[in-house]
């Protein structure tokens, strides 16, 4: 949920702060006093195309900030999963425009621009003029028609899934058959090659490492044996021999003085550490090689090592997995020639299991889209398109996806006599943001309720009982996930949960944008303005205040 945005030297806006709630957030204004503005910095934060002209003529950078929390589970792993996480229990994402450049933040921390868009859009969704991609894109209509109908087409569509898996498990494998017998062989042969050198390499993890000790050692063998020797004299003639009589003599003393006890312990314990230390120099000098020839090896052993590594991967475990997929390799190859016509039996009944799982699914969603219709159609018509059609054309072709066989279509007519056509070729952007509210109204399965949606000119080209369906449809929408509108029209401003005015005024010669949030009587004065009547008599007021009213009562 959005909960809150920061604007500064944003075009007409010095500094704007404000606070979303939950529910229908509307924001309405004089024409002309800066809405877009506000929806402008909403878009920037969602990675839209910045211009150095979005900054105020007197200010070097302009910034723009949004808030949001996220509750569910689903989501705040999705977040996860591109390393992000809240920091007081929100997330913060930023947008700074300077003269040439943008620089995008999530939770301070600057982002490329393309993860900041994907972060952002798991948040919020916007609809105007020219965010209907959703609608506009015939891509995109059938997994709105699946979310409709969710429940008729869940059982169908797992089902289908799981066949076309199979069928594509299958099918990779008889591929395999189609290459040339004789590529076939050739590649049995490198990989024979391949599995012979690794194998007579012997290879095994850690080995390089204990080589390069090893020649370490032989490579100062005489400077380790000349050290070792004066050290090993050292403690056998000097300190072993002194503390040797020193603990003969203590012991003698102790029956006459009890505290030479506790130097007797000391001097006996590190008597036995002398002669651990001498016994380890001793083996130490045993093992350095006596002659060049081991470095030589060593060298060579080290050597094919590398250029295994080189050829194989980084490191001897790499290695030794590549030896293993090679295995596994030959041992399909040789054993698929074998198999083909169980193979190939076996892809004539996976296509055929495939095809008819499409064909229960096609009859799920043709069942699915009538229902669609129908439910669209109602809505529209409450949204005043009374002579309205709408039809979702499901079309079943030969071409399998991981999603079924069919594409869908949105077919539109908002007039009489007109010849249904698709979206994309007839909705105006009014006309689209009605439609997706529709979608959205219809669909309670669409979203999970953490989404932020946003609606701008749901207004364009309406007024009176439509303006009122819409505003009651924003409400019912607004049940199960938060919505911002802009808007004009006090059917749909009497609404709002959450009510924001935007204001132009000039101070010292200076044309400033204010954004602020309404309580209720400040809200009951907008909405007697946007009635359009001049004077702000108590007349007007009552009249807005009895909008309001019924409006709460449609909601209820």
């Amino acid at each position: 949920m959005l909960t809150y945005l920061h604007v500064k030297n944003l075009a007409l806006i010095r500094e704007a702060e404000l606070e979303f709630g939950p529910g229908l957030n509307l924001i309405s204004g004089e024409t002309g006093a800066g809405k877009s503005i506000l929806l402008g910095a909403i878009l920037l934060c969602l990675g839209a195309r910045s211009d150095a002209e979005m900054i105020r003529r007197d200010s070097e950078s302009a910034f723009a900030e949004l808030e949001f929390t996220a509750d569910s589970d689903e989501l705040l792993e999705k977040l996860a999963e591109k390393q992000i996480y809240p920091e007081e229990g929100v997330f913060r994402i930023s947008r700074r425009i300077l003269e040439k450049k943008s620089v995008a933040k999530i939770n301070g921390e600057s982002v490329p621009l393309s993860l900041l868009k994907e972060v952002s859009g798991l948040f919020i969704d916007v609809y105007g003029q020219h965010e209907q991609s959703t609608l506009l894109s015939e891509d995109q209509h059938l997994p709105v028609l699946d979310h409709f109908g969710e429940e008729r087409l869940n059982a169908p569509l797992s089902h289908y899934k799981k066949v076309y898996a199979e069928y594509k498990k299958c099918k990779e494998t008889a591929d395999r058959l189609g290459v040339d017998a004789a590529e076939r062989e050739k590649r049995m042969d490198f990989l024979a090659f391949e599995i012979d050198e690794i194998e007579k390499g012997k290879i095994r993890a850690g080995e390089e490492a204990e080589l390069k000790e090893a020649l370490k050692k032989s490579l100062h063998a005489a400077e380790l044996r000349d050290g070792l020797e004066k050290a090993e004299g050292l403690l056998s003639d000097r300190a072993g021999g002194s503390v040797q009589e020193a603990v003969r003599i203590l012991k003698d003393l102790i029956p006459v003085d009890e505290t030479l006890k506790e130097p007797y312990d000391v001097l006996n314990v590190a008597e036995g550490l002398l002669n651990d230390a001498l016994n380890s120099l001793n083996g130490a000098l045993a093992a350095l090689p006596e002659d060049q020839e081991n470095i030589v090896l060593l060298e060579e052993r080290i050597s094919e090592i590398g250029r295994l590594k080189r050829k194989y991967g980084g490191s001897e475990q790499t290695v030794l997995d590549a030896l293993s997929a090679f295995k596994m390799e030959l041992k399909d190859l040789r054993e698929l020639e074998g198999n083909r016509d169980r193979i190939l039996t076996e892809l004539k009944e996976k296509q055929a299991a495939l095809i008819q799982a499409a064909d229960v699914l096609h009859e799920a969603r043709e069942a699915a889209a009538a229902a669609f219709d129908e439910a669209m159609t109602m809505s529209l018509k409450d949204l005043e398109f009374n002579d309205v059609r709408f039809h979702a054309s499901v079309e079943k072709s030969h071409r399998y996806t991981a999603n079924g066989a069919d594409s869908v279509t949105f077919y539109f007519s908002a007039n009489p006599g007109e010849a249904m056509k698709p979206l994309s070729r007839i909705a105006s952007g009014g006309e689209l943001s009605r439609l997706m509210l529709s979608v959205k109204t219809v669909s309670p399965g669409l979203e999970n309720g953490e989404r932020t949606w946003i609606f701008d000119e749901i207004d364009a080209g309406i007024s009176g009982r439509t303006a009122k369906a819409v505003g009651e449809k924003l409400k019912t929408l607004a049940e199960r996930n938060q919505v911002i509108c802009i808007s004009h029209l006090q059917q749909i401003v009497s609404a709002a949960d959450v009510h924001f005015k935007i204001e132009k005024r000039v101070i010292d010669g200076e044309t400033l944008t204010k954004a602020s949030r309404l309580n209720d009587e400040e809200s009951l004065h907008e909405i007697a303005r946007l009635l359009g009547t001049g004077e702000m008599t108590e007349a007007v007021l009552k009249n807005a205040a009895e909008l309001r009213n019924e409006m709460k009562k449609e909601r209820a």
